[in-house]
């Protein structure tokens, strides 16, 4: 597990602020790093759950556009998944992340 973002996600779940569904979000991104997924490829996850493209995802985090498919690239072959809807799809289910909208997620 990258220590990095395990670091960040230990000062984050040491808020008391968190609600419970956000301590079960958290639950289940610790489940993804023990896949080895880094930092950069669970940032890029997080837009690619909500439905948005390489380029846009690459804006958000300033990096190119093809650094973000490069982290999509690298989360499809991690999660044993084809294609970037089956590998949303794969996402959420093990995040258990419902989405409302475009806009909207929350944990089920």
């Amino acid at each position: 597990m990258s220590n990095t973002a395990n670091d960040s996600l230990d000062k984050v779940s040491r808020r008391n602020t968190l609600t419970a569904q956000q301590k079960e979000l958290l639950q289940g991104i610790r489940k993804l790093l023990k896949a080895r997924i880094t930092y950069r490829e669970l940032e890029c996850s997080r837009f690619l759950i909500l439905g948005y493209s390489a380029n846009h995802i690459a804006k958000l985090l300033k990096i190119s556009p093809r650094t973000a498919e490069y982290y999509i690239n690298s989360l499809k072959l991690k999660c044993n998944c084809d294609t970037k809807w089956h590998l949303s799809r794969y996402l959420r289910e093990r995040l258990g992340i419902v989405i409302n909208s475009a806009l909207d997620t929350t944990v089920a």
